[in-house]
């Protein structure tokens, strides 16, 4: 039987293509059941547009998407820069609805309920929603089959000192799912994939084709202010590895949140000495989270061409 999965995306036109690209990977997988979409992070309506964007070229425009969060729980000074802009007025195709910010965990909520114990929440975005559903209504949160989550770093090498976001635009947030979900929890922080990014000729292979028109779109204007080419492997890599765990080994803990007074007190998270996103881990083989440890760059980057060629070929 297909895996019924669901989406929490920051996905956004102008903005790093990872979300983008992982949303084309369940809607590509024969084995993946999308109930739907829903979007968290400031402008959240304009990222749900672009989600419909992309679910229609690829035969879903009936797909349910519902706008999030747009606030954080605990606001950052790094909330107020965000690179989201409106899809272009001439782009193909335009989005058909519109999506009141705050929709998603009603929406959760009624449909976890209608499917209890066979759901498994992809978080690839700030974790305002998941949380809002704990705490709101933590008896649906429980009949979620399991959580698969991108975010936070652990011993990322000061070399790199690269923050990331879905920790910091909401550690309190981040705080609380930790604490308070009871399901499986799967979480692949930043460092585990360091040096694992998609390069131009594997983008190109990718995404060719009209029905991921948008997908490569999504990233053409962000990539030309970065001045790169390459995509990072973070929400790819965690759609991925909700199907196929080979693509890594993992270690069992308890993951925590640390919360640090100065940037409670909006002090900037991306200055100083501490790093580490604010994300901790300690082993414990009775712990409620799992974590990646590895990460297997090959066979990931073998199994996303295997899916996106073989879905070219249908």
């Amino acid at each position: 039987m297909p895996t019924k999965v669901i989406l929490d995306t920051d996905i956004g036109y102008c903005t790093d293509p990872d979300d983008a690209i992982a949303l084309a990977y369940l809607l590509l997988r024969d084995d993946c059941d999308l109930l739907g979409v829903t979007t968290v992070g400031k402008l959240s309506p304009q990222r749900a547009e672009l989600a419909e964007v992309i679910c229609t070229q690829l035969g879903r425009g009936d797909l349910p998407i519902h706008a999030g969060a747009h606030h954080p729980m605990c606001a950052t000074p790094y909330w107020r820069t965000n690179p989201v802009q409106p899809w272009p007025t001439d782009a193909q195709p335009r989005p058909q609805r519109t999506y009141p910010p705050g929709r998603a965990v009603p929406w959760l909520i009624e449909t976890i309920r209608r499917h209890p114990g066979e759901i498994t929440l992809i978080t690839i975005g700030q974790f305002t929603n998941l949380a809002t559903l704990l705490l709101c209504d933590p008896d649906s949160a429980a009949m979620l089959a399991r959580v698969v989550s991108m975010g936070g770093r652990l011993n990322y090498p000061r070399e790199h000192p690269e923050t990331e976001c879905n920790v910091m635009l909401d550690p309190v947030a981040t705080a609380v799912c930790v604490q308070r979900v009871q399901t499986p929890f799967a979480l692949l922080t930043v460092d585990r994939i360091h040096g694992m990014d998609l390069d131009r000729d594997m983008l190109g292979e990718m995404l060719a084709g009209d029905r991921l028109a948008a997908v490569r779109a999504t990233g053409e204007r962000w990539a030309q202010a970065r001045g790169t080419t390459a995509v990072g492997l973070a929400d790819p890599f965690t759609v991925a590895m909700a199907f196929e765990r080979d693509v890594a080994t993992y270690r069992r803990g308890r993951v925590g949140v640390r919360l640090s007074h100065q940037f409670l007190a909006n002090g900037s998270p991306m200055a100083g000495d501490d790093l580490t996103g604010y994300t901790t881990f300690a082993p414990d083989p009775q712990g409620p989270h799992e974590i990646v440890d590895t990460a297997d760059k090959a066979a990931t980057h073998r199994h996303l061409l295997d899916v996106f060629r073989s879905a070219r070929t249908r």
